[in-house]
């Protein structure tokens, strides 16, 4: 647990600096049962960890000569017709460029520093339009007109030398010309094709973003867990929630739009630093109004953190400081009077997903975690709360004017944030983004980034799942995997389940990540991976659910016969027929399916969830053909969502 903090090299030295026996005596003020308040006081106690987990936040300031070497690397790529390694690094000279303030109210910025860490002066803004120009000039040449003609505008407001502006006004006639004379439209870098939203059928009262077909349960063992409610078909949606937090992974913040998340391959910069990109003015407006604001002044440290870390300093900076301390003590107050199953609901009785008290009131195993984990995450919480403090941004009054935090105004956020740490470690998604590229146009989803909903934290984990869970956009869905009957589990899968991963490593990582040991199915059977399992299947008792014998077409269990149709059975015939033509049709269209369609066909889909229903209803598990259809319908209705085609070689 330590190691997936990314932080265990700075608690070992910490540690290490105290010796055996004191290090014995600070981790015993860290346990399970301990608040985090009481945790957090004593951690912000010792004096030794002001010194040595104190974050280090490197310079991310605008440099004109770092800028003007990128844009010379650009230019010799662009020599070279490398027209692809010249965009990137042309884009890169503008994020480095050293940027004026923003006049738009949208997209008000602070002034800007430069390599010395003076505020700059008209001279050091040179570089922006020259860099701005220059990727005009590859725009052009790529045929993407529109793009060049709004860096066209951007040189020329940002200050292009009057002696050159004869340049990019023939550039400017030159885009105007090819607009008006092509008959289609140039190919986009990247064709972003939005995808309908998916919508609930029926929306639960209580939870809203979630279907009436569910509910929530609890008991002592599983905590709190999804039942259904009426009979659930594959294919049916059972949540659709917008995502309360989100976060980029370090390596795509300058490939990615820091406000939607979509890949920017001609990317706007932030004026202040060169680490985020923005795909538009008004996705710039909305990250400098809001998110980013508050990230800017520390994101050189904050970004190089694991997203488990990130998360919760995003959950607590949606909210003021002193909005955050005044209802702190109050969610505390109602976890330990409330019921479990009232949990999270607000005074109306509702589970608001964009509240506050939802994403408090998750899950986060603190009973479960040794000392060692405890403290690990109480530093991860500590060195956010410095970030928080040298931001200037968070702790601020009613004129937005930073102050320097009292200890007991350090607790009460640093404490929170300790909450929401292990309350991400253990209900984080992993972000997913759709895109489609290279000669065969296969689909892909890549993981770009981490996610946290409250509603769809609610389900409990099975290596055999029952739904599947992923982002659309900045929407979370679940969305049921195969048939789900009445009083039956509505479970997710937070591993990649038993068909591709062996008993003893699933509980290797449920163990030491999630902190339990799965008692599904496919475990306490021992079932095989999917390469082990049988080609053949064998039809279930009505009743009992045990095989039905061929040889007397009655139960091996029970003794029902099974010889003719009667009104409470099919006979083992129409079984047969039924299960046969559904996997018949299953396997035809397998066998046809094109691996590079993205949305895939409604016939297809009818067919697959048909199969996964039929087996469900008639078939024991596990066999060959059903743990197919049930991984291939998982990955169609991942791809029925927004995606990026990129054109080779971008």
């Amino acid at each position: 647990m330590a190691e997936s903090l990314g932080i265990d090299n700075q608690v070992h030295k910490l540690l290490a600096g105290y010796g055996g026996e004191k290090s014995s005596e600070i981790l015993k003020n860290f346990h399970g049962k301990f608040s985090v308040v009481d945790m957090f006081s004593h951690f912000w106690g010792l004096e030794e960890a002001h010194s040595c987990l104190d974050p280090e936040v490197p310079p991310s300031r605008k440099s004109k000569s770092e800028s003007e070497k990128l844009r010379g690397d650009g230019n010799k790529a662009f020599q070279k017709k490398n027209l692809s390694e010249a965009l990137k690094l042309y884009s890169l000279s503008i994020l480095a460029a050293p940027h004026p303030p923003l006049d738009s109210e949208s997209e008000k910025t602070d002034s800007q520093t430069v390599e010395n860490g003076d505020v700059a002066d008209e001279n050091d803004y040179e570089a922006l339009p020259l860099a701005y120009a220059n990727r005009s000039a590859v725009l052009f040449e790529l045929k993407q007109y529109e793009d060049c003609l709004n860096d066209i505008e951007r040189a020329f407001q940002y200050g292009y030398p009057e002696s050159l502006q004869h340049k990019l006004v023939k550039r400017k006639e030159g885009c105007t010309t090819a607009m008006d004379s092509s008959e289609s439209r140039p190919e986009g870098l990247a064709m972003y094709h939005a995808v309908n939203p998916p919508v609930l059928a029926d929306s639960n009262p209580a939870l809203p973003a979630m279907s009436s077909s569910v509910k929530v349960a609890f008991s002592p063992t599983a905590g709190r867990y999804l039942v259904a409610q009426k009979e659930i078909l594959p294919g049916e949606i059972l949540v659709v929630e917008e995502v309360h937090s989100r976060c980029l992974y370090q390596q795509y913040l300058q490939t990615h739009c820091n406000t939607c998340f979509t890949r920017c391959l001609v990317p706007l910069p932030c004026p202040s630093c060169k680490l985020v990109v923005f795909c538009s003015q008004g996705c710039r407006g909305k990250g400098l109004s809001g998110q980013h604001s508050l990230e800017c002044p520390v994101l050189p440290a904050l970004g190089s953190m694991n997203t488990c870390l990130i998360i919760p300093y995003r959950i607590i900076t949606k909210l003021p400081f002193a909005t955050v301390k005044d209802l702190l003590a109050h969610f505390r107050s109602e976890k330990d009077s409330k019921s479990p199953l009232a949990l999270g609901f607000n005074e109306k009785g509702v589970y608001d997903s964009n509240s506050y008290r939802t994403v408090y009131c998750l899950v986060t195993n603190q009973e479960k975690r040794d000392s060692r984990s405890l403290f690990t995450i109480c530093a991860g919480a500590f060195m956010l709360t410095k970030l928080l403090i040298r931001s200037q941004r968070y702790f601020v009054d009613d004129s937005l004017k930073p102050f320097e935090p009292s200890k007991e105004d350090a607790i009460a956020i640093g404490s929170a944030l300790f909450h929401h740490i292990m309350s991400d470690l253990s209900n984080g998604h992993r972000y997913g983004e759709l895109l489609t590229s290279g000669a065969d146009g296969t689909p892909d989803i890549q993981n770009i980034g981490s996610w946290i909903s409250p509603t769809l934290s609610l389900a409990n984990h099975s290596c055999d799942q029952a739904v599947i869970t992923c982002n659309k956009g900045n929407l979370g869905i679940m969305q049921a995997i195969q048939l789900i009957q009445p009083g039956q589990e509505v479970t997710t899968g937070y591993l990649r389940g038993y068909g591709t991963q062996n008993p003893s490593l699933r509980k290797e990582i449920l163990t030491n990540n999630y902190l339990f040991s799965c008692t599904c199915r496919a475990c306490t059977e021992g079932w095989p991976t999917f390469n082990q399992l049988p080609d053949n299947y064998q039809l279930k008792c009505s009743q009992c659910s045990h095989f039905i014998n061929r040889s007397d077409n009655k139960c091996s269990s029970c003794g029902e016969d099974f010889s003719m149709d009667t009104l409470t059975n099919l006979s083992l015939k129409t079984i047969d027929q039924e299960v046969g033509l559904a996997v018949l049709k299953f396997l035809r269209m397998r066998k046809d399916f094109n691996m590079s369609t993205i949305i895939a066909r409604q016939e297809d889909l009818r067919v697959t969830m048909k199969v996964i229903e039929t087996m469900d209803r008639y078939v024991i598990m596990p066999n060959k053909i059903y743990a197919n259809a049930k991984a291939f319908l998982a990955g169609l209705l991942r791809n029925q969502r927004d995606y990026l085609k990129i054109r080779s070689g971008f």
